[in-house]
C-alpha cells in the first residue's frame, strides 16, 4: 500500500495526456483511490485498492466518462469496497 501511495504521489501530473488524480472516498479501510482520465476526449478508468489485514482487493472500472464526470463511478467503487472488503474479514487478524 506504501509503494502504490509513494508512485501516486510522483505522478499526479499529465503524461501524454492521461491524467492520474488521487481520491479521497473513505472506505473505513486502508485504502487507496485513483482514476486515470485523459486530456483530450473520453474515456476514464477508477481504480480501488483495499487492505483488509493480509488481504489486498483491486477494482477496477472504466467507461467513456471524464474527471469531471468520474464522482458517481467513485461512489459506486466505495460501496462495492465496503462490501466486498466485508466479506475479506479471514484476513484479518481478528477474523470474522
Amino acid at each position: 500500500m506504501e509503494a502504490i501511495r509513494f508512485i501516486l504521489g510522483h505522478c499526479q501530473h499529465v503524461e501524454g495526456g492521461r491524467v492520474w488524480t488521487v481520491h479521497f472516498e473513505d472506505t473505513g479501510y486502508d485504502a487507496i483511490t485513483f482514476s486515470r482520465t485523459y486530456t483530450m476526449g473520453l474515456g476514464a478508468s477508477a481504480f480501488r485498492v483495499i487492505r483488509v489485514g493480509k488481504g489486498i482487493l483491486l477494482t477496477h472500472v472504466y467507461g467513456e466518462g471524464t474527471l469531471e464526470a468520474i464522482g458517481p463511478t467513485l461512489r459506486r467503487q466505495t460501496r462495492l469496497g465496503r462490501d466486498l472488503a466485508a466479506e475479506m474479514c479471514v484476513f484479518a487478524r481478528a477474523g470474522c
